[in-house]
């Protein structure tokens, strides 16, 4: 899940002299890093796909920091975080990640018992900023692929409202 790309200590980017860079994959396959208690999303390239602009995910923030592809232990800020850093945001989100693959996986244990286990050994702080009971049940029930339950896949939307009329 969570993968640690390096250490780095950089001042600028909020973090003290063993800030660790953590990368998370999200289930949407974006890239994701966490650095100094911030959350940096890959947004585009620039210079003939030479560097790789980062930026907060949150809309409101103007956080912006650069580095040569592949190579996110670089990363230079060029405008800073309009907002306070989180320790817990990776830890929450690794959390969840691990409850969607572990819905996917396994099927037949309750609902609780992942919810459950996907709490364990969090501080606290951690378990504040974790989503309520049902949202997480929501989100295993989502995960997990029913047989009965038809499954859509059609790429245009236009293709399900036609069949469903032309069975009329």
């Amino acid at each position: 899940m969570t993968r640690v790309i390096g250490k780095r200590g950089d001042s600028k980017l909020g973090g003290d002299s063993n800030s660790t860079i953590y990368n998370v994959p999200t289930t949407k396959g974006k890239n994701l890093i966490f650095f100094g208690n911030y959350e940096w999303r890959k947004k585009e390239t620039i210079n003939n796909d030479q560097i790789q602009v980062w930026g907060c995910p949150k809309k409101t923030c103007p956080a912006r920091a650069h580095a040569p592809i592949g190579d996110v232990v670089h990363l230079v800020v060029k405008t800073d975080h309009n907002h306070l850093p989180s320790r817990t945001k990776h830890i929450v989100r690794e959390r969840k990640e691990q409850l969607k693959q572990q819905a996917r996986e396994n099927t037949v244990l309750p609902p609780r018992e992942l919810i459950s286990a996907s709490r364990e050994q969090l501080t606290d702080e951690q378990l504040i900023s974790m989503p309520s009971y049902s949202s997480s049940k929501r989100t295993i029930e989502r995960q997990r692929i029913v047989p009965e339950r038809l499954q859509v896949d059609v790429q245009n939307p236009l293709e399900i409202v036609l069949g469903f009329l032309m069975d009329f």
